[in-house]
């Protein structure tokens, strides 16, 4: 059992190297087929999410092999190895869905993440929460409220000036209201650089360690 174990650390270090490699020469989509290969191998069954799961869900989205992330979406997760990969799990199969037009898809899978219990704020729970708000008001036209058992940590970060800063919120919350009465050309610097390439970059931050 020892060994099982040594020999499955061994596997997820040589792919999260592996994958820091094909994102360092900018070619994602070399690391899609072998990373998903990995992560059938480590799977005890097809209802286990493994701590690779959200890397290939990176390369997919950065790789623009977004069918091939949905396919392995579309399966059932009872078992996780740690809850930082479930966030991020899904909240790169929330930004799959949003490349794909899937919105309604796109919001459950953000919703997981802004609802999932944690003590402390959480910079990927935060990034989704932004999602989750966009979304919201691309595909329902309007903002509501909060999702009912939302983690409250992660709305009260929007309105805190110094979580604001630290989490480069840009005006964010403003952005609802503006929205609700029909500016919707305030969406449209969301869909820009620098704003796209912050995401990148915080894509490339949740992994980096």
């Amino acid at each position: 059992m020892f060994l099982l174990i040594l020999m499955c650390s061994a596997v997820i270090s040589v792919c999260k190297s592996f994958k820091d490699q094909v994102l360092l020469l900018e070619e994602p989509l070399r690391g899609v087929a072998p990373m998903l290969t990995a992560v059938r191998k480590l799977q005890s069954s097809t209802e286990h999410l493994t701590t690779l799961h959200p890397k290939f869900l990176l390369l997919c989205l950065l790789a623009k092999c977004y069918k091939t992330g949905l396919s392995i979406l579309e399966e059932d997760t009872f078992e996780v190895d740690k809850p930082r990969d479930l966030y991020l799990y899904y909240y790169y199969g929330g930004m799959i869905c949003i490349r794909q037009k899937s919105f309604q898809r796109a919001l459950e899978l953000l919703h997981n993440v802004v609802t999932a219990p944690m003590s402390t704020i959480n910079a990927i729970a935060v990034e989704a929460y932004k999602k989750y708000i966009l979304i919201s008001l691309i595909h329902h036209g309007r903002w509501g409220t909060e999702p009912l058992i939302c983690n409250h940590t992660i709305p009260f970060s929007v309105h805190a000036g110094r979580e604001r800063q630290r989490f480069d919120f840009d005006d964010f919350d403003s952005v609802p209201q503006r929205f609700n009465i029909g500016e919707r050309v305030a969406m449209e610097q969301f869909e820009q650089p620098p704003h796209s390439q912050r995401l990148r970059l915080r894509m490339k931050h949740f992994h980096s360690k």
